[in-house]
């Protein structure tokens, strides 16, 4: 699917398909990001669109896209309660819910998107992590890079250079490494960062590439680190009564295009991304960029080394939950 056809498909909010004697089932999807959003173009839309072609003309999808039906706070249980029937959204409000799903926010943990997405995906299907979703039909598991820490007030190079900053964050295993470090993290939404950050709320923020150009994000900083400091878990999520309900047909349509197949996509799309947004700030005048020095990294690793041995304490069955993400992210790395 090319831009211009992922572009219309928001614009029309809708998917239609060729009139049947009987009248599709009309699924909402909500969005809690901006309608430009590369996860819907680049990432839901194709395969909404495919579980449209695949129902033959059973399902049709109507899209809500910019937090219309609820922003990141919101957006799962709006889905749960049948505000919207499908959504996508971040973990980070949720995690608490959700704490073997969590996983891929450990910093050092996960470095790439379609790796871990991968990863996600296989323990949930084998059962691992099945007990977190059981209200809800999963379409999809997925992570984005680990967030890049970005100042507008100092360059960033060591540990100490985070002493006393505030650090807009939507990731709470990211909060908790912002506050070892010696910076004081802020909780917030995606969508409140742009703001925080021109109030002078806080010092920086706490975000992956991917989220720079839908939330202007470079308007408000200007010094930028890059390491592995904690991802963020994704999902793509439907009501679990309205597929249900859903005829044979559409429920098969669904079921074709759910699974590996959508994470991996989803993964894939959150790699693009992080490297599409990284360019497009580096191309801007006024911006410095860092890499986390390989000597620095064990002094992080061992000073944040408390939040995975927190993870793992707190985490049912949390040991056996990391030993296998990790197990299958290295499969998954590899192609296997």
């Amino acid at each position: 699917m090319n831009r211009a056809k992922l572009l219309a498909f928001c614009v029309a909010f809708a998917i239609a398909s060729p009139a049947f004697a009987d009248e599709p089932v009309k699924l909402k999807y909500a969005s809690p990001a901006p309608p430009q959003s590369l996860v819907t173009l680049w990432g839901v839309a194709p395969k909404l669109e495919e579980i449209v072609k695949a129902s033959d003309g059973t399902i049709e999808i109507q899209n809500f896209l910019g937090a219309v039906l609820g922003n990141f706070n919101q957006v799962l249980d709006r889905t749960s309660s049948g505000v919207n029937e499908i959504a996508w959204g971040i973990l980070g409000p949720y995690s608490d819910s959700f704490p073997q799903t969590d996983v891929p926010s450990i910093p050092f943990v996960a470095p790439q998107g379609h790796a871990s997405s991968i990863a996600m995906w296989r323990l949930f299907e084998r059962g691992v992590i099945k007990d977190d979703w059981g209200r809800f039909k999963v379409l999809a598991l997925f992570n984005f890079p680990p967030a890049s820490m970005h100042t507008n007030t100092k360059p960033m190079r060591t540990l100490n250079d985070f002493k006393g900053l505030k650090i807009g964050v939507s990731v709470r295993n990211v909060a908790e490494l912002v506050d070892l470090i010696g910076g004081a993290s802020v909780t917030m939404q995606p969508s409140d960062m742009y703001q925080a950050g021109q109030r002078g709320v806080v010092d920086g923020l706490a975000m992956a590439w991917p989220a720079f150009y839908p939330f202007k994000l470079q308007e408000v900083t200007k010094y930028h680190i890059d390491g592995a400091f904690g991802g963020t878990p994704s999902f793509v999520i439907m009501n679990k009564a309205a597929y249900e309900k859903l005829p044979a047909k559409a429920k098969a349509a669904v079921d074709k295009v759910s699974g590996e197949g959508f994470s991996g996509h989803m993964g894939t799309t959150t790699d693009k991304m992080d490297e599409d947004g990284k360019k497009r700030v580096e191309a801007m005048q006024g911006h410095t960029f860092f890499k986390l020095d390989p000597k620095e990294e064990p002094l992080w690793k061992e000073r944040t080394k408390p939040i995975l041995e927190k993870w793992v304490k707190s985490t049912p069955n949390g040991a056996a939950v990391l030993a296998a993400f990790q197990a299958e992210y290295e499969k998954a790395l590899k192609g296997n």
